[in-house]
């Protein structure tokens, strides 16, 4: 369609070719998403990176993964996405991507709207207690409105612990499918 060429011929950067040249990719709104699902997948699969078993980690910005959609529907490759309900799942997610999901396209998505974006999910799955020792945080926020303050950097702390944490169902689907 016009309107997606027209968006990414003004796009910076090597997303729209690697998602054309991938066979496998997992689409993320952002750092603290591609960090999270990263580890997840090593936690998954012995300690491999998603890269290491050509599965490209994608983040492309928030609500473009439609754009991204839009650009490869016709296209043989496979494609999850991995995205927040931003508090409305119905609409945000089921309504939003109708559209595009297929035997080759699938979203992955907290279905639990108080669980609008990966922190509060993120916490929401593991010891708040033991998420605050790690994060060294001993504010009165709770776990979840802290992360939401530093989001890339409780991901790269995340990521790169050796420690063992749960991850989000949603995100653990994606992973398996």
């Amino acid at each position: 369609e016009e309107d997606t060429q027209n968006y990414f011929k003004k796009l910076a950067g090597y997303e729209t070719l690697r998602v054309i040249l991938s066979n496998k990719s997992i689409l993320v709104e952002g750092p603290s998403d591609e960090l999270i699902v990263q580890k997840a997948y090593q936690f998954a699969n012995n300690n491999h990176l998603p890269i290491e078993d050509g599965i490209d980690v994608i983040s492309v910005k928030g609500i473009q993964a439609r754009r991204f959609l839009k650009l490869s529907k016709d296209l043989p490759m496979k494609i999850a996405v991995v995205t927040d309900n931003d508090g409305d799942y119905d609409h945000n997610i089921t309504e939003r991507y109708k559209d595009y999901i297929s035997d080759r396209i699938k979203l992955f998505s907290n279905t639990n709207n108080n669980q609008n974006t990966l922190e509060p999910s993120f916490a929401a799955c593991n010891d708040e207690t033991d998420l605050k020792t790690f994060l060294g945080y001993d504010g009165e926020k709770t776990v979840s409105e802290y992360m939401q303050t530093c989001k890339s950097e409780w991901a790269y702390q995340v990521f790169y612990s050796d420690k063992q944490f749960n991850f989000p169902d949603y995100i653990n689907e994606c992973i398996k499918w």
